[in-house]
């Protein structure tokens, strides 16, 4: 018979052995969150407190406070446990900026790929390319 720590709980009672640790979680939209895992359901919808959003765009860095923060559980794309000295060794590969100049190269970088998209559309259009979103136009 397997003792208890050799079973596995699928599902969001797996996360019953994370409480109280440093966990990192990436959402669908790309958001980065470090926090410390106080709560969850079986929705695997989080509460973490001491959360921190990081952002990096390039060379560049930062990390933002939001404090205690409930994440959905279907927003959630990928969640770990954050080791310290690896994360200290990561992070030396960045330069911290402030959160402002931050988003300001954000915003630079997105409006780069949108002209980017834009363009190769424009491309395929005058071939006779159509993508999905070019099918409700023309109809």
């Amino acid at each position: 018979m397997q003792s208890t720590e050799d079973q596995f709980i699928p599902g969001a009672a797996s996360l019953r052995d994370e409480l109280d640790q440093r966990m990192l979680v990436v959402l669908r939209d790309g958001k980065t969150l470090e926090g410390y895992l106080r709560s969850y359901d079986q929705f695997s919808n989080l509460v973490l407190e001491e959360t921190v959003e990081r952002v990096v765009v390039g060379p560049d860095m930062a990390t933002i406070d939001v404090g205690t923060f409930v994440v959905r559980g279907d927003t959630i794309m990928l969640m770990g446990k954050v080791d310290g000295e690896k994360l200290a060794s990561a992070d030396a590969a960045f330069t911290t900026v402030d959160e402002p100049t931050l988003r300001e190269k954000q915003s630079h970088v997105r409006q780069l790929a949108a002209a980017t998209r834009a363009s190769r559309k424009a491309e395929r259009l005058a071939r006779g390319i159509l993508d999905d979103t070019d099918l409700d136009a023309h109809v």
